[in-house]
């Protein structure tokens, strides 16, 4: 096949592609899937993963007897079971994934070269004790920034073979929360307070990392209403925000899905 009948062919692809409904993926948090619960887009959701780290993509499975994920119960255990066992993201029904960096607030663990991440879930069965693994290394180091960079590597490189468009949704922890229409501060704890300056420390750095990856990756972020709620259905969490930051992160992804020629 020629040039020209290859360009013809990719461009027969993006006029059938155009004008129809996408297929989403979301690898990041509760901050991205709340946008699709709250404002009824659920439908257009192929997969969701969650509590797992970007530096675990694209190893193989741990060699591990995963019993003790039995006591789990819905989606605890799958989200626990898809990031031990590595299981692929279905990337082939997608044509576009958001990506959210939440979930890097757990500790990364390792059990024989394979990194995982000790998420709420796995902590509550005392998997890192099942597993006998070990810290990998302490967050917001160098050698954490490398293992992200060499996981977002993994996945630029899966996104870009299965022609599926990478979106950043670039979220915060929020410190404050909002109490009759008047935003006050999130705790008077001063080491919560400086926790969530630490962690969004990190998160700006990784974000670094995934814009020298990928320079035009198309981000969406609202940092104006980067609120918490304390009347959010999750309870209220720096990273549980008001219901005008959903509307708003949706009418930007919204304009990103037009430009690729899709329509919600």
């Amino acid at each position: 096949m020629d040039m020209s009948e290859t360009e013809g062919s990719r461009n027969m692809e993006t006029s059938d592609l155009s004008h129809r409904s996408p297929n989403l993926g979301i690898l990041g948090s509760c901050v991205t899937r709340d946008m699709f619960n709250f404002l009824k887009i659920e439908h257009l959701l192929r997969d969701y993963r969650a509590r797992m780290s970007i530096t675990g993509y694209g190893f193989p499975s741990l060699d591990a007897n995963f019993d003790f994920l039995e006591t789990l119960s819905g989606f605890r255990k799958s989200t626990v079971l898809k990031d031990l066992s590595k299981e692929p993201l279905p990337l082939k029904k997608m044509d576009v994934l958001v990506i959210d960096l939440i979930d890097e607030r757990f500790e990364i663990y390792t059990k024989n070269d394979i990194l995982f991440t000790r998420s709420t879930y796995l902590a509550e069965v005392s998997g890192v004790s099942h597993l006998n693994a070990t810290l990998a290394f302490k967050r917001g180091t160098k050698e954490h920034f490398a293992a992200f960079e060499l996981g977002m590597s993994k996945l630029l490189k899966d996104c870009k073979l299965h022609r599926v468009e990478p979106i950043l949704h670039s979220a915060r922890w929020a410190g404050v929360k909002q109490i009759s229409s008047e935003n006050i501060a999130i705790s008077e704890d001063p080491v919560y307070l400086e926790r969530i300056q630490r962690e969004n420390m990190i998160l700006s750095q990784l974000e670094n990392i995934i814009k020298k990856l990928n320079p035009k990756m198309e981000i969406i972020s609202s940092p104006d209403l980067c609120v918490a709620d304390p009347n959010h259905k999750w309870g209220v969490q720096p990273f549980h925000y008001i219901e005008s930051y959903y509307s708003d992160i949706f009418a930007q992804l919204v304009r990103c899905l037009k430009m690729s020629g899709f329509e919600i």
